[in-house]
């Protein structure tokens, strides 16, 4: 117990963080774009460990500790939603679920109040952990599966904290401006369709 506590205060050698909204939306696009029913899109036990087992491959190590963020709308969300959970608990998953807030906006046409359910901390979450662990000495590598502009900050922090950063996304969601970083960046697209190119890897820049 003693061991595994001094672990968690020192930090794990290659965390991975991954935004599930994000992750799912993905997954979504790749069926409508190839028309594809393959089984990595299936969110069950075999598929989760065969897909980040495939990302483990092509960045050459496994991960200590992972987690994944999401938000769901109420009781009834999380009902219909524990079942992928479960899923990615068995698959060693630590979960970090918020919920969904109410965000009022105006239209421009016609001055009317329009309220759009959005995913309430999210990012923050997803961001603070990113920081914490980069915080950690014996944290050698961060992987962060998403594709947002809101986390250039987190990730530059810890670029200036010397560790290794590298981001898992689509490539039509991925920010211009996170391809800008010192990172090594995986394209998740090859794996749902193999006419197109091999993952690119792409070295940190000099």
């Amino acid at each position: 117990m003693n061991q595994r506590k001094n672990k968690e205060k020192s930090g794990f050698k290659n965390v991975l963080l991954v935004d599930g909204a994000y992750l799912k939306y993905g997954f979504k696009e790749m069926k409508n774009r190839f028309d594809t029913d393959s089984k990595l899109l299936r969110f069950d036990k075999q598929a989760i460990a065969s897909f980040f087992d495939q990302i483990a491959l092509t960045l050459g190590h496994d991960f200590d500790r992972k987690y994944f963020f999401d938000a769901c709308e109420g009781f009834t969300s999380w009902a219909i939603q524990s079942k992928e959970f479960e899923q990615l608990i068995k698959n060693g998953f630590k979960l970090d679920v918020r919920e969904f807030k109410v965000k009022s906006s105006k239209c421009q046409q016609c001055d009317a109040r329009i309220n759009q359910k959005v995913q309430a901390e999210v990012d923050v979450a997803i961001a603070t952990k990113l920081i914490d662990s980069s915080l950690q000495e014996g944290t050698e590598t961060i992987t962060l599966l998403a594709g947002d502009r809101d986390f250039y900050d987190s990730i530059q922090y810890a670029l200036r904290r010397c560790k290794s950063v590298e981001i898992v996304a689509f490539r039509a969601s991925l920010s211009h401006k996170l391809k800008q970083l010192k990172c090594k960046i995986v394209l998740l697209d090859p794996l749902f369709d193999p006419k197109i190119a091999p993952i690119a890897v792409a070295p940190p820049s000099q």
